[in-house]
């Protein structure tokens, strides 16, 4: 009995053409998990997300809930001390200065705009590039004693490393 080459052939197609499918299941069963469609591992990782969203929340509430006592606390020693109530100002700037609580008041807004220029191909130059201009400015103001300094509404502070985004 004579075996064409077109039998052969076939039988080699469909022997990688296996292969490859085999692979791939193994690979879905591997990503998705046995019996479940994508679909579904969609929805799980939606109901994990809302689950661990709604678990943020309440631990962002009892965080703020224990915040007030320790102010509660620390507020009630000091009504008829005259020396712990300047120790809970000398802690409440240092908080300040370390960027611990938020400051609110008058203060100066600081815009650096890069001048018009005409851009050739190649020349990507701006202000926001050189890294030295914006550290001396937050330097000078430093320097001059701010309160608070804030870079794209991020808080600097003497740890914030300032980086190009």
């Amino acid at each position: 009995m004579k075996i064409r080459g077109e039998y052969v052939a076939l039988f080699l197609v469909s022997l990688i053409l296996g292969l490859i499918l085999s692979i791939q299941f193994r690979t879905i069963n591997k990503t998705v998990g046995e019996g479940a469609l994508p679909t579904q591992r969609a929805q799980e990782l939606a109901n994990d997300l809302l689950k661990v969203q709604s678990e943020k929340e309440s631990q962002l509430k009892l965080i703020e809930e224990l915040e007030l006592k320790i102010d509660q606390y620390e507020k009630s020693g000091i009504e008829n001390d005259i020396y712990a109530e300047n120790l809970y100002k000398d802690a409440m700037k240092y908080r300040m200065l370390a960027g611990f609580s938020d400051v609110e008041g008058p203060g100066i807004i600081l815009e650096i705009i890069d001048p018009p220029v005409d851009i050739q191909y190649g020349e990507g130059f701006t202000i926001i590039d050189e890294l030295d201009l914006i550290l001396q400015v937050v330097s000078i103001l430093n320097a001059a004693d701010a309160e608070a300094i804030s870079v794209n509404d991020q808080r600097y502070t003497s740890f914030t490393e300032i980086v190009r985004a």
